[in-house]
């Protein structure tokens, strides 16, 4: 068997929920990349990440609607590059705030 291309994992996927009725909604997405290599000749293996992300908001008014979302909820440490310097994926994220829509949407 030959070399494998660098930066695509042999195995990856994602799975994702969400919920939504007329004020609330919320969503989980769960996004796994199994081991892969930054280099064309193999040898620099980066290893698997496991991430997590959280979104939901609220309604308040019409055309109102505070949020809050989180990626990379569990803070997963993981290496996205080690040419020509280590380089780490992001860390958690978090952020809040207000949408206002001031015409409807379709």
């Amino acid at each position: 068997m030959g070399l494998r291309v660098p930066q695509v994992p042999r195995n990856q996927g994602s799975f994702g929920l969400r919920y939504e009725d007329a004020v609330l909604h919320a969503g989980l997405i769960v996004r796994a990349a199994g081991a892969q290599y930054d280099d064309d000749l193999n040898q620099l293996l980066l290893g698997h990440a496991v991430t997590w992300d959280l979104v939901a908001g609220r309604a308040v008014g019409k055309g109102l609607e505070f949020y809050a979302a989180a990626e990379n909820l569990f803070d997963m440490r993981y290496d996205v590059g080690l040419t020509p310097v280590l380089t780490r994926g992001a860390p958690r994220s978090v952020r809040a705030g207000v949408r206002l829509r001031l015409s409807p949407g379709p």
